[in-house]
């Protein structure tokens, strides 16, 4: 039982230790940031930007597969809250090989890229009230980089 409080003493110190470098900027951080209306009307496309800047000291590859720098959404790639419930997605799927080079999109030190989405042809966003979304951190896959620390904050709007 003790062995079991050790490791967890550790995990939560490696896991502080994380969340301080996404907070005071030391590591390497790739950061994801929503934009867009802060109220849409039934049935209104609710278009998001979603913006990537590396912000690390190395030019990083990001696949675009499931993120918005793919023409259409391809996978359940956001975490969307409605009343505290989270919305399953209910877009398409696409299952594919192994990642070309192509399939990549190169992003320099200190730049961003960016894209569109229409939130609601991948997610049910027909009930009125307040929304929360955030892009989930495990679909961002990086070629040649495993120590990315990714930050994603939640972006809130309404439907009315």
């Amino acid at each position: 039982m003790r062995w079991r409080s050790i490791v967890y003493s550790a995990v939560m110190i490696f896991t502080t230790a994380s969340c301080s470098a996404e907070t005071t900027g030391d590591g390497d951080v790739f950061r994801v940031q929503i934009s867009g209306e802060s109220h849409y009307q039934k049935q209104e496309p609710v278009l998001l930007r979603v913006s990537f800047s590396n912000e690390t000291t190395r030019a990083l590859r990001l696949l675009r597969w499931g993120t918005p720098l793919e023409s259409t959404m391809t996978r359940d790639s956001f975490e969307v809250i409605h009343n505290g419930q989270s919305l399953p997605y209910i877009g398409r799927r696409v299952k594919r090989g192994p990642p070309q080079d192509a399939d990549y999109v190169l992003i320099e030190p200190a730049r961003s890229v960016s894209g569109m989405v229409d939130l609601g042809t991948s997610y049910a966003l027909d009930q009125a009230g307040e929304y929360s979304v955030r892009l989930r951190p495990q679909v961002l896959r990086f070629r040649h980089a495993t120590d990315i620390i990714t930050v994603s904050e939640p972006f809130v709007f309404s439907i009315e």
